[in-house]
């Protein structure tokens, strides 16, 4: 197993945008340290001679075909709408201020 690197929890808590307590700090600080452990551990299972994995669970594919299914007519989408605008749905702007 490869050398403990140092956790430097001062810049993961300003990355993660935490402030942390002294108190906090002398907690969380070994409990990295053994999650880090446990990586490395992890590190050193040989996987060589296993095959590469596209999804985790036993599901053999997909359910059904993908193939292309008739829409709902516009006039059925928007009637829901709370205030459609030229047949398409109206949203608040969300990024980048008024407007």
């Amino acid at each position: 197993m490869s050398a403990q690197p140092a956790i430097d929890l001062v810049r993961l808590a300003e990355l993660a945008r935490l402030s942390l307590s002294a108190e906090e700090q002398a907690a969380l600080l070994p409990q990295l340290a053994r999650i880090l452990a446990q990586l490395a551990e992890l590190e050193a299972v040989p996987l060589d001679d296993t095959p590469a994995m596209v999804r985790a669970g036993a599901s053999s594919g997909i359910a059904r075909a993908d193939e292309p299914q008739p829409s709902l007519p516009r006039e059925a989408l928007l009637a829901r709408a709370p205030k459609p605008e030229d047949d398409f749905y109206s949203v608040p702007k969300t990024v980048g201020g008024e407007g």
